[in-house]
């Protein structure tokens, strides 16, 4: 468009408006579906801190019965194993297993720090997490909530699923977590991939001595 001066104004095209609101109503539908979305819409925290939303999910048969897969990936004696298959982890602590809110579930709360890379090989830096894992046997159901105990402010939550397959035991896992600003850039380049990785190891439980 020509001003009366001569001179070129750039108006933004309805169209755009509209796109943008397009893929602001895409990204939140496939976070409520449970699809894989690495970032998402920026959130206002309880304590009053920005954060940004990454999800991701992924799921696995085990060749094994649910009778022993679930305590496998659910409870305490074996939790530092399952932790240790991501070449992340560097510390593990139990804390405390208390009674759940059900007859059939309990509380295990543990503190872990894992070394997180930044700046590809070239640099990394260790976030100390602490967990309370709440382990429902009636739901066959695993919730794994955590939080970074120092500066970064990172929460996640992992839902963790069984369902028996005869022989077999299907795992699913979602992931939702929040990350600061710039930070959450490296939950989305990484979160995906170390998920999938971690839980593609799950089986090494079963071979273990």
């Amino acid at each position: 468009m020509v001003s009366s001066h001569g001179t070129s104004e750039c108006v933004t095209p309805p169209w755009r408006d509209d796109q943008r609101s397009l893929q602001q109503t895409v990204l939140a539908q496939r976070i409520d579906t449970g699809q894989d979305a690495l970032t998402g819409p920026t959130s206002g925290r309880a304590d009053g801190r920005t954060a940004v939303k990454f999800e991701t999910s992924h799921t696995i048969t085990l060749p094994a019965p649910i009778e022993e897969v679930f305590p496998l990936l659910a409870r305490a004696p074996d939790l530092e194993r399952v932790l240790a298959l991501s070449p992340m982890l560097r510390s593990f602590r139990l804390l405390e297993t208390r009674p759940g809110p059900t007859a059939a579930s309990e509380v295990i709360v543990f503190e872990f720090v894992e070394e997180v890379p930044v700046l590809g090989p070239w640099g990394r830096t260790r976030i100390p997490m602490r967990c309370e894992q709440t382990v429902d046997a009636d739901a066959s159901r695993v919730d794994y909530r955590s939080h970074s105990l120092r500066g970064v402010g990172i929460t996640v939550h992992k839902e963790r699923t069984f369902e028996s397959r005869g022989a077999a035991t299907r795992v699913s896992e979602t992931v939702h977590g929040e990350a600061p600003p710039g930070i959450h850039l490296l939950a989305r380049r990484s979160a995906r991939r170390q998920h999938v990785l971690h839980m593609e190891r799950y089986g090494e439980l079963l071979t273990a001595d």
